[in-house]
């Protein structure tokens, strides 16, 4: 079954679109669709942290779909997120941009957009995927709470986000839409996809085995962990976690 379009939904305002997708996936069934919102009252990030948007300075939104993968490989969905959004962001004139693993683009070394991908099960399949989608589009640097400063960036300065963010949604919706379409007909994600729009070699710092450690992201396996080399030129991979980019000063 090919996806002929995205059944859209718009929000003034809602806690998260993710939460807003579950509710229309619970009423509705699960199918192609995407759900926007002005404002978010409770919009969250990976591993427990809250996502910092500015209605008509930020852009939100979720995707819901059926997994086309089997539950154990589905975290690879979030590399192709990823990698769909940095695609979109290029078509749009972003061409510098990069992917942090697994979930992050990053501009001149700060985050600029993130992706929170969240599994249900639903009887008789794989699962749906709903996958939250947070991007800065024109936010002021002293918008931002004085803890993101130094980490957050945005797309642009000034004005024209709206329409910005509305070119944006549609690219990415048509970029990832034929990654999925890719992954429906070969039953892999093509982690190339993710691949060309990662650094190798960035220092970045990450925890493991209740302590931290220092190293340089070099690539992803087939599985999707990430390949970080060791300041004594050994190889760790990271399957789950969080990992930041970092100069040896820090």
């Amino acid at each position: 079954m090919m996806i002929v379009d995205w059944k859209r939904s718009h929000l003034d305002s809602c806690t998260s679109t993710n939460d807003e997708a579950r509710r229309l996936l619970e009423e509705r069934g699960v199918t192609y669709a995407v759900v926007t919102a002005e404002r978010q009252d409770a919009g969250r990030g990976r591993l427990g942290r809250s996502w910092f948007s500015i209605p008509g300075k930020s852009l939100m939104f979720s995707v819901m779909f059926p997994s086309p993968l089997a539950p154990q490989d589905a975290p690879r969905l979030t590399l192709l997120g990823a990698a769909a959004l940095a695609h979109a962001c290029a078509q749009t004139g972003e061409d510098k941009l990069e992917v942090k693993w697994p979930n992050d683009l990053l501009k001149e070394g700060k985050k600029v957009a993130g992706i929170l991908t969240e599994w249900v099960d639903v009887p008789g399949g794989n699962g749906a995927v709903i996958m939250g989608v947070g991007i800065n589009l024109s936010i002021p640097s002293d918008d931002f709470p004085e803890e993101l400063r130094s980490r957050a960036t945005s797309l642009e300065e000034g004005e024209g986000a709206e329409n910005t963010g509305t070119v944006l949604l549609d690219r990415f919706l048509e970029v990832f839409r034929a990654y999925l379409e890719r992954v429906k007909l070969s039953g892999e994600v093509d982690l190339d996809l993710w691949r060309r729009w990662m650094r190798p070699g960035r220092k970045v710092r990450f925890s493991m085995g209740g302590n931290m450690h220092r190293g340089e992201a070099m690539g992803i396996r087939a599985d999707g962990a990430l390949e970080i080399r060791m300041e004594d030129g050994s190889s760790e991979f990271v399957v789950a976690g969080d990992v930041t980019p970092v100069t040896w000063e820090d």
